[in-house]
Parts: C-alpha cells; sequence; structure tokens
C-alpha cells in the first residue's frame, strides 16, 4: 500500500503547518530587538533611506501683526542617510536517520508517527527562528551600543561584508571623565564613574537630545558596582557610617541610582547570540562591552524587504510559508526519493537609528584626553 510521506501531506496540508510555524515563531515575541525597534513596512526595494532631523527643536511662530504675511522656515535641517537591506539567512536537513533515531520511521509497512514528525519539525522551524532573530540582535546590539553596523568575517564566518555609518555624531561619543578635572577610565580605582553618568546626562539636556534610558553589558554593570568610588557613593546616599559594615548588593546600587533623581533608568543588558564556524557554535556578543549607552528607549526601525519566496506558490513538495506577517519566508521542501526535508529560511532587513543624534556613547575603557 502505497501511503503518502511528506511533511505537508502528513502534518495536514499548508494550514496545518503554518500553525506549527507561528507556535514556533510566538516564542519570539518579545525577542530582544523588539523592545528597541519597531518592524517598518516591507518595501520592494533592497536600498533603505532614513530621513532625519538636525536638530530636535522646532523652530517658534513669529508673533506677526494682523496683515503681515507669515515668514517662512528655512526647508534645511534635515539630513538622512542609506544603504543596503541585507539578505539573512539558513537551514537545515532532516535526513531519514534523523527520522529514524526519532522513531518516526519504524516497521515493515513504513507506518509514520505523526506528532513525533510534528515535533522535530517544530523543533527545527524554531532552531531556524531563533537563529534568524538571533541575527538580528546581534545587529541591533552593535548598532545600539557603538552607533555603527559592521558584518566582517569574525561575526559571519560564511556570509558577506558590510558596514553602514548612522552618522551619530562625533560630540556624541565620550571617553571616561570628559567632563571631570581629573580623567580616568573605569578601570582606574582614582575614576568617578557615577560622575561621568551625571555628565552624560548633562551633555543630553544642554544639547536638546531624547533619552529614556541608561544601558551598559551585565560584564561592565558587575565592574561598576565594584568600583570604590562607586560604593562609596552610594553608601552616602544610604547614610551608612564608615564604621559600619554593610555589603551592598547590585539592588541597592540600582536603587540608590534610581533615587537619586538626576538620571533615568539603568538598564543592565546580557545578550548573546550563538555563532557556528565549521560545524561548532560558540557565544558572542554583538554589545560592545566596554561602551554605557544613553538612549531613548526606541531607537529606530528595523527596515525589511519582502523575499521573493512569499510571492512564489506552495506546493506539496515546496511548502512555502511566513512568519513575522510575512516579513521573513520558510521554504519546506520534501525530497521523496532520498527522504530528506531541507527547511530553509530567508528574509532581509537591518536595524537604523531614526535621529543617530539621540544616542550618547561613552567608551569607558579609555580617558578622555
Amino acid at each position: 500500500m502505497n501511503r503518502p510521506f511528506s511533511f505537508y501531506e502528513l502534518l495536514g496540508g499548508e494550514k496545518n503547518v503554518q500553525t506549527l510555524i507561528d507556535l514556533a515563531n510566538e516564542k519570539y515575541n518579545n525577542t530582544s530587538w523588539k523592545g528597541h525597534l519597531d518592524w517598518d513596512t516591507p518595501q520592494m526595494n533592497l536600498t533603505f533611506s532614513v530621513l532625519t532631523s538636525e536638530s530636535n527643536l522646532a523652530p517658534m511662530a513669529s508673533v506677526i501683526d494682523v496683515n503681515s504675511p507669515k515668514p517662512l522656515r528655512s526647508a534645511d535641517g534635515y539630513g538622512g542617510y542609506t544603504g543596503a537591506i541585507p539578505k539573512i539567512g539558513h537551514g537545515f536537513d532532516i535526513v531519514e536517520q534523523a527520522m529514524r533515531d526519532q522513531q518516526v520511521i519504524y516497521g515493515k509497512g513504513g507506518l509514520v508517527d505523526v506528532s513525533v514528525l510534528a515535533d522535530i519539525l517544530f523543533n527545527s522551524v524554531d532552531k531556524l527562528i531563533a537563529g534568524a532573530h538571533g541575527r538580528l540582535n546581534y545587529m541591533d546590539d552593535q548598532v545600539r551600543s557603538t552607533g555603527k553596523l559592521i558584518i566582517d568575517t569574525t561575526n559571519n564566518v560564511d556570509g558577506i561584508t558590510l558596514e553602514v555609518k548612522y552618522h551619530v555624531p562625533e560630540s556624541n561619543y565620550k571617553k571616561a571623565g570628559f567632563g571631570q578635572t581629573s580623567k580616568k577610565a573605569w578601570s582606574d580605582a582614582d575614576a568617578d564613574p557615577i560622575q561621568d553618568l551625571i555628565d552624560m546626562v548633562a551633555f543630553a539636556d544642554d544639547h536638546s537630545i531624547v533619552y529614556d534610558v541608561i544601558e551598559m553589558s551585565k560584564t561592565l554593570f558587575n565592574a561598576f558596582c565594584n568600583h570604590p568610588k562607586v560604593l562609596s557613593w552610594v553608601r552616602n546616599r544610604m547614610r551608612i557610617a564608615d564604621n559600619v559594615s554593610y555589603p551592598l548588593g547590585k539592588n541597592e546600587i540600582l536603587a540608590a541610582l534610581d533615587g537619586y533623581g538626576s538620571l533615568p533608568s539603568v538598564v543592565v543588558y546580557d545578550g548573546k547570540q550563538g555563532m557556528e564556524s565549521d560545524g561548532v557554535v560558540s557565544s558572542v556578543k554583538g554589545f560592545d562591552e566596554g561602551n554605557v549607552v544613553l538612549r531613548p528607549s526606541v531607537v529606530g526601525k528595523m527596515k525589511n524587504a519582502i523575499s521573493m519566496h512569499t510571492l512564489a506558490p506552495s506546493t506539496p513538495d515546496n511548502l512555502r510559508t511566513t512568519i513575522e506577517d510575512g516579513r521573513i519566508a520558510i521554504l519546506n521542501h520534501w525530497d521523496a526519493i532520498k527522504l530528506v526535508n531541507h527547511i530553509e529560511l530567508e528574509g532581509y532587513a537591518i536595524p537604523t537609528l531614526s535621529n543617530p543624534k539621540n544616542l550618547v556613547i561613552l567608551d569607558t575603557t579609555e580617558a578622555d584626553a
């Protein structure tokens, strides 16, 4: 007796497969980059363009005579930047041996356990989607913490190189001690990290820069919490006498910063992504661990373009589905002769800064000149 043997047919067709894929995608509704960027409208062109305002201050209307014409404002004051939207993608092969290992195929009749087959598909799709968001998170982390995007052989071993400049003003890049008489990197016991944070906020206020949070990596925050000047400042805020032994934890330090009133909330970030090289997956970080960032909660848009896979028809052997409201395509190809199910994902996306001037970046590893 001939039995159908494709993922498409065994799992109940395109609708059921899409349901499985939607379930896998729901896990990433709160993935990191979505806290800082909004999806932009999908476009067909693979070149993105961002229009930015040169100033966060709009000119006041003039007080004029009742019969006077309204003065015209300058059309200048706007800038922008453009770049290419890169393709992201990867895939997996589910071969017959893998199915046997999961007891999907058993007995002389080649009977199939559909629930286990669905589990294998779900797990494979989950890895694909996790990897896509991992790349988007990596790019977002890099852009958010450095104001630049550099894709090279160190973070993209089997792909292309790409560099995007977001035109963050040079004056927004600071080094430790930039507002102090004694300029020290944070690794120096005589540095004053909290004063650096205060000076970053003062710089932003003086230049009409919009901000909501101060962000730093978990590694840097741990060092920050152990810095003698920070501990002394927090003890003074808590009115702990010098002769009183009272170990300070991270919660006390965050509470002291929050209660000071001159600083926005401090966000401690510990994002990691996996990168595969020669079959080995290692942990990498896009967020620059030596930098502190003063920024708005939402920094920009995730520009994206339509994958041609989303426009091509589906067949029982070439099932095409999508995630993220059609922005990322998943191709599920079944080879009935080789008993191989090939699943691959592709999309076009890149993070952009809506207003690069609202990013203030402090390099804590170097003292200001």
